[in-house]
């Protein structure tokens, strides 16, 4: 298990938030493709831009739907970002090689266990 400790956790949140967010903008922009097109099919337009301006947070399986439909792998994803917690990027590294191997039984299992586990990240 990868924790952080108690002092560090809001600002691990607050880096999420605002480096998922902008990260993905950067991506989906650098590709050409529109935010009504990134979110057809899996989530709205409106979540999604919401998403982009780090006022929502999505769920992990629709950032991975979305990453596919771009053509951009979790570890792309993962490599643009510089949260500064290196226990936490080791968590989502794992979560990246569940999602390549299609284990979605896994990827349901450990994101129930952070749902449910509200000191997940704490020391």
């Amino acid at each position: 298990m990868y924790l952080l400790k108690k002092s560090n956790l809001k600002r691990v949140v607050k880096n999420y938030m605002n480096t998922f967010g902008e990260t993905f903008r950067l991506l989906r922009k650098n590709r050409g493709i529109s935010l009504k097109k990134a979110a057809e099919g899996t989530i709205s337009y409106s979540t999604l831009a919401a998403f982009e301006r780090n006022e929502h947070i999505i769920n992990l399986q629709s950032l991975v739907e979305i990453l596919f439909k771009m053509n951009i792998t979790l570890q792309e994803f993962l490599a643009n970002i510089n949260i500064g917690e290196p226990q936490y990027h080791s968590w989502l590294v794992d979560v990246h090689n569940l999602s390549i191997a299609r284990d979605l039984d896994s990827l349901n299992t450990e994101l129930i266990r952070v749902k449910d586990n509200k000191d997940f990240f704490l020391n």
